[in-house]
């Protein structure tokens, strides 16, 4: 299998001397982590949108990772797997999203989240860009995840994220390429 994250040239760099964990944002959809997608093209837009949105960021590009395609069921590895765009799948991420202030105030069965490190690797689908301003709505209501706000979140079939939280999970993340991004393609360096 081969997993993508799309980035910028010096970063991209970064990765290939090893993932850093700790450069992560807390607050994306399986928490803090290192994100790839099985979706090469998404991988490239998120690299060209990065370099749009970054002064210092001039070259887009590509870190593609080769794992093996049954790494998820290695004993030992805790593993929180969505296949579908469900209730569930969307009370994860907004829960990841805003932290234990928010997930405090939910019904137990509500809660479960990642912001323990509980699980080695997440994988599950994308969840629509507007979930930044969903969780700000959400958080503003107090409120659990409906389906309304699930609807919202699955406009559209973006692939599937796979993310990596430990430093149990870096041997899958250690036979890598890097690619430059020129005109939406990818091109070996």
């Amino acid at each position: 299998m081969i997993l993508y994250h799309g980035t910028d040239l010096e970063s991209a760099k970064n990765i290939c001397k090893g993932v850093d964990f700790k450069r992560s944002s807390l607050s994306v959809d399986f928490y803090a982590g290192f994100y790839t997608t099985d979706n090469k093209y998404l991988a490239i837009k998120w690299a060209e949108r990065k370099t749009l949105f970054c002064k210092k960021c001039s070259t887009a590009a590509v870190v593609s990772f080769m794992i093996p395609n049954d790494f998820f069921s290695e004993d030992g590895l805790k593993v929180r797997m969505f296949k579908t765009t469900d209730l569930e799948w969307a009370q994860f991420i907004v829960n990841n999203r805003l932290g234990m202030n928010y997930i405090n105030n939910l019904p137990y069965h509500l809660q479960e989240n990642n912001t323990d490190l509980r699980y080695d690797i997440c994988i599950g689908p994308i969840a629509d860009g507007k979930i930044s301003r969903i969780c700000g709505d959400i958080n503003v209501l107090k409120k659990s995840v409906d389906d309304k706000i699930l609807k919202e979140l699955i406009s559209k079939d973006y692939g599937t994220q796979y993310s990596f939280h430990t430093d149990k999970t870096k041997r899958f993340l250690s036979d890598m390429r890097l690619n430059l991004v020129k005109k939406g393609e990818l091109k070996s360096c």
